[in-house]
C-alpha cells in the first residue's frame, strides 16, 4: 500500500502526525477492505520504479500519460485534479504560446502530455520537489512552476504568500 511522500499527498503535519489527501483516502480504502499491509508513503521515483518492477503493491496515482501506458488502472476515486502552469502575479499566460520566454520550475514527476515533455523551445529549470519549485519562483529564479495547481496554492500557502503572488495558471491538463 504506496503512496506518494509529497505535500499535500501524504505527510507529515506541525504536530508530527502523518496526513494527506492520498493517505487519508488510502487508509480508508484500506480499512473498508480490511486488505494489505501497512500504508508506506515513499518518494515518487522509489513509488514509480516499486509499481514498474511488478512488486505486488497498490497505489493512487494520478491519471497521466505515463500512469496509463504502464499500470492497471482498477477504479477512479473521483477526485479531479487540473495540472499547468502556475506563473507570478502580472505574468499573463493566455495559450501554450505564451509559454516562450519564461523560465519555468519543473518538479521532478511532472509531466502533462507528451507535447509540453519534449518541447525542447521552452526554458524549463528542473525541481527535485514541488517546493523547491516554489522557493524558486519566491527568490525570483523562475517566472512559474509547473504541477498540479491545487498542490501549488497550497504551498505557497503554506510559504506565507497569498493569491496575490502568483497570476492565474495556463491549465494544460
Amino acid at each position: 500500500m504506496l503512496v506518494i511522500d509529497q505535500i499535500p499527498y501524504a505527510f507529515e503535519n506541525e504536530e508530527g502526525e502523518k496526513t494527506g489527501l492520498l493517505l487519508d483516502i488510502m487508509s480508508e480504502i484500506q480499512e473498508l477492505s480490511q486488505v494489505g499491509l501497512p500504508i508506506k508513503p515513499i518518494p515518487l521515483k522509489r513509488l514509480l520504479s516499486t509499481m514498474l518492477l511488478d512488486f505486488k503493491a497498490c497505489s493512487l496515482l494520478a491519471n497521466s500519460p505515463l500512469v496509463n501506458d504502464n499500470f492497471d488502472l482498477v477504479e477512479s476515486i473521483g477526485y479531479k485534479m487540473t495540472g499547468g502552469i502556475l506563473p507570478l502575479a502580472g505574468s499573463n499566460l493566455s495559450d501554450y504560446s505564451s509559454l516562450k520566454g519564461k523560465s519555468i520550475a519543473v518538479p521532478l514527476g511532472v509531466r502533462f502530455d507528451n507535447k509540453f515533455h519534449n518541447d525542447t523551445t521552452l526554458n524549463k529549470i528542473s525541481a527535485p520537489h514541488y517546493i523547491n519549485g516554489i522557493k524558486m519562483m519566491i527568490r525570483g529564479r523562475v517566472d512559474a512552476v509547473a504541477g498540479a495547481i491545487p498542490v501549488l496554492k497550497y504551498l505557497f500557502k503554506k510559504e506565507g504568500f497569498d493569491t496575490s503572488f502568483f497570476g492565474s495558471p495556463l491549465i494544460l491538463v
